[in-house]
Order: structure tokens, then sequence, then C-alpha cells
């Protein structure tokens, strides 16, 4: 009779226990639904200004899962799967600083990173000119303008790869500079941007600004820098 008893009891205490848990379980599920995430919105949480600069994005034609990014203090970096996992792969270059990419849409392997990036500041960095990977951003040449120091836009013919156009920045603080092909009307600025024409790639329009460099310093302004 006591055995019938306590396994009785035992039977019972195993129902009071199992419907104990389920309940908690239930609980906890009905506070995460009735919870509201709409206050919730992404941040930036670093790095902080001028460490973070994101100079370009170049996404392939062909796989929209594999992106380029190009950052003003950064060096390049790759994804094969739409930003879950990065990739560096310019680190071993002589340039950090980038300014724009462009990938060849004939040839979407072939990738152009312009080096220095395009903007007027004392945090800026310069680079060494225009470089070329053929098999993906795996291995690079430079191909010239080693003396731009910043490249603003590249842009790729679209039917023949090897015509590429390059505005180039120049040096923020010294005379000089390096460009492909000097514009007459454009001789005394510099070239910030360029941008097909809608409609016709035969035609390219330049965006140009010129430049005032002040000698910022204890020493007179040498005549190099006068803009008067």
């Amino acid at each position: 009779m006591s055995k019938h008893i306590l396994f009785r009891s035992a039977l019972l205490l195993t129902w009071l226990a199992v419907p104990a848990s389920d309940l908690a379980a239930q609980g906890t599920a009905a506070r995460l639904g009735e919870t509201s995430y709409d206050a919730l919105a992404f941040r930036n949480i670093g790095p902080a200004i001028n460490g973070g600069r994101i100079a370009d994005i170049a996404i392939d034609p062909d796989d929209a899962s594999v992106w380029y990014v190009a950052v003003g203090s950064g060096g390049v970096w790759k994804t094969e799967n739409a930003g879950t996992t990065w990739q560096p792969i310019f680190d071993d270059q002589s340039s950090y600083s980038i300014g724009s990419l462009a990938i060849d849409p004939s040839s979407p392997a072939t990738v152009w990173v312009g080096t220095g990036e395009d903007v007027g500041g004392r945090h800026v960095g310069f680079g060494d000119g225009v470089y070329k990977s053929t098999d993906g951003g795996k291995t690079w040449n430079n191909m010239g303008l080693t003396a731009s120091e910043h490249i603003s836009t590249m842009l790729v013919h679209p039917e023949k790869s090897d015509v590429v156009w390059v505005s180039a920045q120049g040096p923020l603080w010294t005379p000089g500079g390096e460009q492909i092909q000097k514009f007459e009307s454009l001789h005394k600025n510099y070239v910030v941007d360029l941008a097909f024409t809608p409609g016709g790639e035969r035609l390219i329009s330049a965006v140009a600004a010129s430049s005032i460099r002040l000698w910022i310093g204890t020493q007179p302004l040498p005549a190099s820098h006068d803009p008067r």
C-alpha cells in the first residue's frame, strides 16, 4: 500500500512541475511579444569622425554580393557575401588613403583604385597614383599618376577597357600635381568630379574648382603660394 502511495505522490509532483515550467516559458514569450522595438534604430558607434570616412563603394555588376569599399584612411575592403564578412585587399600597397574605386563593366574582375582621399583638410592622407587589379583585388599594379596625390573619380569606358578617365585633384598644400590630359579651359583649376552624360558615354561632364592655398605659420607667405 505504501509503495502505491509513494508512486502516486511522485506522479503528482511531476505533473505539478511540468506545467510550472511551461507557464514560465509562456510568460517570457508574452513579455517579449509585448515589447516594442519601434524606438530602436541603427547608429554609428565608431570609429568616430576622422577615422571612419568611406570614400567610395563599387559593386560588381554581375554579382551584387561582391562589393569593394574604399576607406579614406584605411585601404580597400572586399566582401563576397553582401557585407557579412570583409577582407582587406590593399594592405600590401604603399598607400593607405583611398579616394576612388571603379570596376570595369566589361570585365568585373578588373578593379581600379585611385589613391589619396579627395577632401581638403589637415587630417587628409595623400596617395601615389592609380592602381589596377585584374584578379578581383588579389594583386595590384601601379598604373601611373604617382604625383597626383588625390584622386577624385575614375570612369572606365563601357566598351573599351583600356580607356579610363581620371580626375586628379592634385596636392592640397603645394603647387603642382599630375594629370593625364590638361583641358585648356580648366588649366588654372583642379577637377574634383567626372560623370558620363546620360544617354552617351562619349560625352563627359567635369566639375572643376579653383583653390587658394593659405600659408599657416609664422614665416612670410612664399611667393609660390600667394593667390593674388
